[in-house]
């Protein structure tokens, strides 16, 4: 595993740096097919025929209900940043694996790895889609929001949103040390959510503001009202997103850390080293990829960018 997963590794890294200094132009994403049809969401699936079968028969005018949330429409291309922490030896000690899914109408490619190399293997990627615009889905991390603003800002037709979940989640969170009565907390949490759903940062921050006097932990004040701050340019309209059917959450990065790592390396009692937790997501990545045939049985190397 470490000698397989490091020679993957290594022959990523030279894919991507012989394609940035080269160039991309007439080349394109070796991506997996999206062959398989979208699951009708919002419905159990055993009531997908009969479903279907009303919806043929124009019983309902909710048709457009078919096919329910965002879909990438023809030069569109999505890329979902994340990390996951498995644990390593010592005691609370982790490794960082950085994931990323790039989404576009023809297929999807996986990505894994760790710091400089998987860093340049998304700068690869997506310069092998520099033709399609480029939605860019995280956490808000600051190494994400570095490389984006380093990157990819410069890029046309390029723009970056914080995942509403995690922006979400963080008001809870720091909402508990605030206000640590519920009916207080939930109060809050109903003003805060109701211009940040909106993208209206600052009428949120003047909330926070508002609290401050109140509050239980003023540090908790402080230190939600930088968070938002940081981040607010990458804080849209998230109603206005939603009706439009256009993404706002990360969903396919989690899945990605899911796939690739948390499935394997994220049990009870686990602990890995750097090189065998990143040996074991390369062969992660490769078989999510369909390169495992490739590289195995015809001993080859699995190549990102197609010509």
């Amino acid at each position: 595993m470490r000698d397989h997963g490091g020679r993957i590794r290594r022959l990523e890294h030279t894919e991507a740096v012989c394609a940035l200094r080269q160039g991309t132009k007439g080349r394109r994403l070796r991506g997996v097919p999206q062959d398989k049809q979208r699951r009708r969401a919002g419905w159990p699936k055993e009531w997908g025929a009969a479903v279907e079968a009303a919806l043929a028969q124009g019983q309902t005018p909710l048709s457009a209900l078919r096919l329910l949330g965002p879909t990438l429409a023809p030069g569109q291309m999505l890329l979902v940043l994340d990390e996951v922490l498995p644990h390593a030896p010592g005691q609370g000690q982790f490794q960082e694996l950085r994931t990323a899914c790039l989404l576009t109408a023809d297929g999807r490619c996986y990505l894994s790895g760790r710091g400089f190399a998987f860093l340049t293997q998304v700068r690869a990627a997506v310069a092998a889609c520099c033709d399609q615009s480029l939605l860019v889905v995280a956490d808000g991390a600051g190494w994400i929001r570095t490389f984006y603003r380093d990157h990819l800002a410069h890029l046309p037709k390029t723009e970056m949103l914080l995942d509403w979940h995690h922006l979400a989640q963080k008001c809870r969170d720091l909402s508990r040390k605030i206000a640590p009565v519920r009916a207080d907390r939930v109060g809050l949490l109903h003003r805060l959510f109701r211009w940040l759903w909106a993208g209206n940062v600052p009428r949120a921050l003047r909330v926070l503001e508002a609290q401050r006097s109140q509050a239980a932990d003023p540090l908790a004040v402080e230190a939600l009202s930088t968070y938002l701050s940081a981040r607010a340019e990458w804080i849209p309209n998230y109603r206005a997103r939603r009706r439009q059917q256009r993404y706002i959450g990360s969903g396919l990065g989690e899945k990605a850390n899911d796939r690739i790592v948390a499935r394997r390396q994220k049990r009870r009692g686990m602990q890995w080293s750097a090189q065998t937790s990143d040996g074991l997501a390369a062969l992660r990545t490769l078989a999510l990829n369909e390169g495992w045939d490739t590289y195995w049985h015809k001993q080859q190397p699995f190549y990102l960018i197609a010509a």
